[in-house]
């Protein structure tokens, strides 16, 4: 799971991080172009001719070229910073569904709602998804308690079923023994007659 949210958030940083570099790369390139072109434009085509002015002019240009390059380094920097929290700002609410989900499909089903951040996208996301879990725990509830009831009348009508076979059984034993009691009350005639 972490491996996981580590890869995306490094996938979400290394995409910031090109559309950065992308954007950083045109600024430094625009404004390279432009000092070269406003500065070394004046050198190249004699408007300017003296070799004091030309070597100010050279320093100006290495001066702004050298400043061009230490922002366009500190917009390196501030963009993989930025890429690198955004990357985690989007990541976390998916993981956090994610491993919920997870929890839910393992039968952990008391788990407090679901935040994902204060207010926005996610948060509408993770409101839907709280109601989707109550109402699934109302219907796990409801199903629980007709079983509950089913199993409950089963119980009772098998106990009715084993007091009716009980009287039955109970009655055929004294039917039986009535007919016991007959067929030894015949039998003792008989006996009384062979013994006479």
């Amino acid at each position: 799971m972490k491996s996981e949210m580590n890869r995306t958030q490094l996938k979400y940083t290394i995409a910031f991080l090109s559309l950065a570099l992308i954007l950083s790369g045109i600024y430094y390139w625009a404004v390279r172009y432009i000092a070269d072109l406003n500065i070394g434009s004046l050198t190249r085509t004699g408007i300017v001719t003296s070799p004091t002015a030309i070597h100010l002019l050279t320093l100006s240009q290495q001066y702004l070229t050298h400043n061009l390059e230490q922002t366009f380094i500190i917009m390196i920097l501030a963009a993989t910073a930025v890429s690198l929290l955004a990357a985690k700002r989007l990541s976390q609410p998916i993981f956090a569904l994610q491993e919920r989900i997870r929890d839910l499909q393992q039968g952990r089903w008391e788990q407090p709602p679901l935040r994902l951040g204060h207010n926005g996208e996610f948060q509408a996301v993770a409101d839907d998804f709280n109601q989707l879990i109550d109402t699934l725990r109302q219907q796990r509830e409801k199903e629980r308690q007709i079983l509950t009831d089913a199993y409950h009348q089963l119980r009772q009508s098998a106990e009715i079923l084993r007091n009716l076979g009980r009287k039955e059984v109970y009655q055929i034993d004294q039917v039986i023994a009535q007919i016991e009691a007959e067929i030894e009350e015949l039998r003792k005639p008989a006996v009384k007659l062979k013994a006479a």
